[in-house]
């Protein structure tokens, strides 16, 4: 089973930079879900603020698309996903079973 998908979140800013009300508005499996939750909690606050402009108690929508490293942008239907962050899992490839020639 191949795990990929878009992981929407959303969060507000407090005026301390913390992230707050923290939620997956649609997520994909538990393990990528708790990922990016993981992820995000880990954001230093200065850099929260930043990326929000200074702006506290604001409301942010982030999206996350997780895909495999060889697999085909056209292919997978993902060319036209708009995402604030991508990431690139190397997944499991499967190597040919190679007989013994005795």
């Amino acid at each position: 089973m191949v795990l990929r998908g878009l992981v929407k979140t959303s969060y507000s800013v407090s005026d301390k930079g913390e992230i707050t009300n923290l939620k997956i508005a649609e997520g994909v499996d538990p393990s990528l879900d708790s990922e990016v939750l993981r992820v995000l909690k880990m954001i230093p606050s200065d850099i929260v603020l930043e990326k929000e402009g200074g702006r506290a108690n604001s409301k942010v929508d982030l999206t996350v698309y997780f895909r495999l490293q060889d697999e085909e942008l056209s292919n997978s239907g993902s060319s036209s996903v708009v995402s604030d962050i991508v990431v690139v899992g190397y997944g499991v490839k499967k190597t040919p079973e190679i007989k013994d020639p005795r």
